[in-house]
């Protein structure tokens, strides 16, 4: 609209995004694509579309503008303007680039109800025959909005595609990564276990049965796990029928069918997929708040030795289903110091975004325990991580001072995420103009940015949601 004038606070958010915007020059060339599509994203949902493509456009290299300009494009597809959103990736999106971002397009229109529209994106993946992968999550993450919806013939409809999808895929064939999409949106682990290798087929009925489950819809999971079944039997060759197999013991826990699950574990080796497929029964039982019975299938010695990254996984699942005390009790069964101390920063961290008092408790209890981690020459990224979650817990519950004298102090490597937690919770707080001098005494310009661009970001939000 002619003559429009934005609010004085969002001129404000506007004015300090541009702050941020001209920093990018400054840090890490491999760190600028990333900065820059994140801050012109938020820049088009502050209306500020001209700062946004200034922003865009500065990035020098046609590679960077392929990867920043999903972030445009997503933000763009949120306020409603599709048209330029698709414009803008195939004019520089390059390679795999312009599927994960029509997955995002998608994702968006299918967010605001629009599935015919988002469906219509989706296809335009499937045009790479390379990116058959990226079409089946863009195809359920579009399932699981009509499913929530309630529009249970297109969410049928489209899972009847998604299967079609996987039909014509070859049973076997070398995943070097799998995509992280779904797995970002559903806080799946995205490691590439050895037999992925050898089930191409099976792994992707298997992604269509994790997103049949955690969307609800548990009844049409059960005929998706009997496909994985049929390829399991009929695989020829120990390899490629110990990864269907091994895909078939996961499906099997995710639907529940524990015992099925153990009997085809049982026929796994351990260094093709029998340890994968005994951890999914642990952690599914965990998900399905059987604190017991996912210990149980965990420490029984005379089955296998499982590392301690189980208990840890197993503490996440019961978090996540507000078992802490189960959770509790799980991180502290993990034996290596620095690795228990881990688990319970990650435990503080669900508590304290649920505002439970014990966060406080556990995140101290982390503190100590990752100190006496660092007498018994613990990895440094350990140290590390737990120190950065332990900070930004103290910052979730008001404790700013205590917050940045951990960050201030020798164990920290990287300083951007306690950072940004911090003046984020002191500008929900109300402590605005503090933040912002803590973000502009930064020596480093890659911490200066995404102090501001948060700061900017929380005000954003705060402006949209002000209740």
């Amino acid at each position: 609209m002619a003559g429009f004038q934005p609010s004085p606070q969002m001129a404000e958010v506007r004015a300090l995004l541009r702050e941020a915007s001209s920093l990018v020059p400054q840090i890490k060339e491999s760190e600028q694509a990333i900065a820059a599509g994140n801050i012109a994203g938020q820049q088009v949902e502050a209306d500020d579309l001209p700062g946004a493509m200034a922003t865009f456009r500065a990035l020098p290299k046609d590679s960077d503008r392929s990867q920043a300009v999903g972030s445009i494009a997503f933000s763009l597809a949120d306020q409603g303007n599709t048209v330029m959103a698709l414009q803008l990736i195939q004019e520089f999106a390059i390679g795999p680039d312009a599927a994960s971002e029509y997955l995002f397009v998608a994702n968006s229109l299918a967010r605001h109800g629009h599935f015919d529209d988002a469906l219509s994106v989706a296809r335009l993946i499937s045009r790479d025959p390379e990116q058959t992968r990226r079409f089946l999550e863009t195809l359920m993450l579009i399932y699981v909005q009509q499913w929530k919806a309630g529009d249970r013939p297109g969410a049928s409809a489209t899972l009847s595609e998604a299967l079609g999808v996987v039909e014509h895929e070859p049973e076997t064939g070398y995943v070097a990564k799998p995509e992280t999409s779904y797995a970002e949106l559903f806080g799946q682990s995205s490691g590439v276990p050895a037999w992925v290798a050898y089930a191409h087929r099976p792994r992707m009925y298997q992604t269509i049965v994790t997103t049949l489950v955690l969307s609800g819809d548990r009844e049409a999971a059960p005929a998706v796990v009997e496909r994985i079944r049929t390829i399991a039997t009929r695989a020829r060759g120990s390899d490629r029928k110990q990864g269907a197999l091994t895909e078939l013991a996961i499906a099997q826990a995710e639907i529940g069918h524990f015992a099925d699950a153990q009997r085809t574990a049982r026929r796994l080796k351990a260094d093709m997929g029998r340890d994968d497929a005994l951890t999914a029964i642990a952690t599914e039982k965990a998900r399905q708040g059987d604190s017991a019975g996912a210990l149980r299938s965990v420490i029984n010695p005379a089955k296998v030795a499982y590392p301690d990254s189980v208990f840890g996984d197993i503490a996440d699942e019961l978090s996540l289903s507000g078992n802490y005390v189960g959770a509790f009790d799980a991180a502290n069964r993990i034996k290596k110091t620095g690795e228990r101390a881990y688990s319970l920063s990650q435990l503080a961290l669900r508590e304290a975004g649920k505002g439970i008092a014990s966060a406080k408790q556990t995140a101290d209890l982390a503190w100590q325990t990752i100190q006496e981690a660092k007498t018994e020459q613990t990895e440094s990224y350990i140290v590390d991580n737990t120190v950065k979650a332990i900070s930004v817990v103290r910052s979730m519950m008001g404790d700013f001072a205590g917050a940045l004298e951990i960050i201030n102090g020798p164990d920290i490597q990287r300083k951007v995420w306690p950072l940004e937690s911090l003046v984020e919770y002191m500008v929900i707080a109300g402590k605005k103009d503090d933040a912002l001098t803590l973000a502009r005494s930064q020596n480093g310009p890659e911490e200066r940015l995404n102090c501001l661009q948060w700061i900017a970001e929380t005000l954003m939000f705060r402006l949209e949601h002000p209740k």
